[in-house]
């Protein structure tokens, strides 16, 4: 384990000095699954003066997939995947990984804007492609009467790769599993947990009700655009 502690300055006024702070004391941690193909980490916070953060909490997540390489006492080598989010949902971590169609960055104007060396500068566009790691940790058992952070033991992680549907304009979309759910939805740029999916065949529809309650629905075309809006 690594353990790391990060801390601030911060100016009293009613005193008119300078003091310091605890951002956060947290352990690394680095798991692997039982068929060795994926190494997951975790940094906890440990400690902090911040009274909202709750000891346990993750303040940074990854996961590395194996190569066919390994280092010089044979152990395989771990390369790690390029992650757009995570999120916690029913007790379990997902981690997402996307590819996105690269397109030109525009000013106010709608001109290209380029580098400094005359090229376009570009930037991410729709969702091309996009997988969900669902990682379940488990942690060692209780520490009794010590106050200290019980260590991770074991890790399960599932790769729930996904069916992407971007709207016309590509600000909305949504990313649909083999069994017609979706745990997420962007609309109009604003993420949202789904709590409930639907799905109607003869007119592509789905229909999603989100954590906040609100209903939307995707209509999926021929050319697989969504066209997204809120249920009445």
């Amino acid at each position: 384990y690594k353990y790391h502690f990060y801390f601030g300055i911060a100016n009293h006024s009613a005193v008119k000095a300078n003091g310091y702070y605890i951002f956060a004391f947290t352990r690394e941690e680095k798991i692997v699954t039982t068929d060795g193909e994926y190494e997951v980490f975790v940094e906890r916070y440990v400690a902090t003066d911040n009274p909202n953060t709750p000891k346990g909490s993750i303040l940074r997540v990854g996961i590395s997939a194996k190569t066919d390489e390994t280092d010089g006492e044979g152990n395989p080598v771990y390369k790690e995947i390029a992650l757009s989010g995570a999120f916690t949902k029913s007790g379990s971590l997902y981690m997402i990984e996307r590819t996105y169609e690269q397109v030109d960055k525009l000013d106010d104007e709608g001109n290209p804007v380029l580098d400094d060396e005359g090229n376009p500068v570009k930037v991410n566009g729709k969702v091309l492609t996009s997988a969900y790691y669902k990682i379940d940790l488990e942690s060692a058992e209780s520490l009794g009467e010590q106050e200290g952070l019980p260590t991770y033991t074991a890790v399960t992680v599932t790769k729930l790769d996904a069916t992407v549907y971007n709207s016309a304009d590509g600000k909305s979309f949504v990313e649909i599993y083999s069994d017609k759910t979706a745990l997420a939805v962007v609309i109009n740029g604003t993420f949202y947990f789904v709590d409930e999916t639907s799905y109607e065949e003869s007119t592509k529809t789905y229909t999603f009700t989100l954590a906040g309650g609100k209903v939307y629905t995707a209509v999926i075309d021929d050319d697989d655009v969504a066209t997204f809006a809120e249920a009445e």
